[in-house]
């Protein structure tokens, strides 16, 4: 329990020994609950956040067939926080993810139409 310290004089004027004593709670040992008032409540990163831009770094880096999880999930989580109030942070790093996701699908499906381009067009020039 804390304690307040108290001073005391002695007979002769001068300080003497300090005296504590114990703060007074009325109605039991500990203070009562007060709750935090919501305009000091700190807000918070949206639960995806991470996720979302881990997926689109990946997606540039090791596997490309994660961007589109990475486009849909970063457009939800930009709802969710744009619908917040300003409860949930994060939204730059969501934004990062959401467009990495957006190019490197629109990069794929590029690849894949070009490929099969290429592929009728052997397929047409051996018959």
């Amino acid at each position: 329990m804390p304690f307040v310290l108290l001073p005391g004089r002695c007979e002769n004027g001068g300080m003497s020994e300090p005296r504590y004593s114990e703060p007074e709670y009325s109605g039991g040992a500990y203070p009562p609950y007060v709750p935090v008032p919501a305009a000091q409540q700190v807000p918070q990163n949206h639960p995806s956040t991470i996720i979302v831009l881990v997926l689109g770094i990946v997606s540039v880096t090791v596997m490309p067939l994660v961007a589109p999880v990475a486009w849909v999930m970063g457009r939800r989580a930009l709802r969710e926080i744009d619908a917040s109030n300003g409860w949930y942070t994060g939204r730059s790093e969501v934004m990062v993810g959401y467009i990495i996701g957006i190019v490197v699908t629109c990069l794929m499906l590029a690849g894949v139409v070009a490929f099969a381009g290429l592929m009728s067009l052997v397929v047409i020039a051996a018959v």
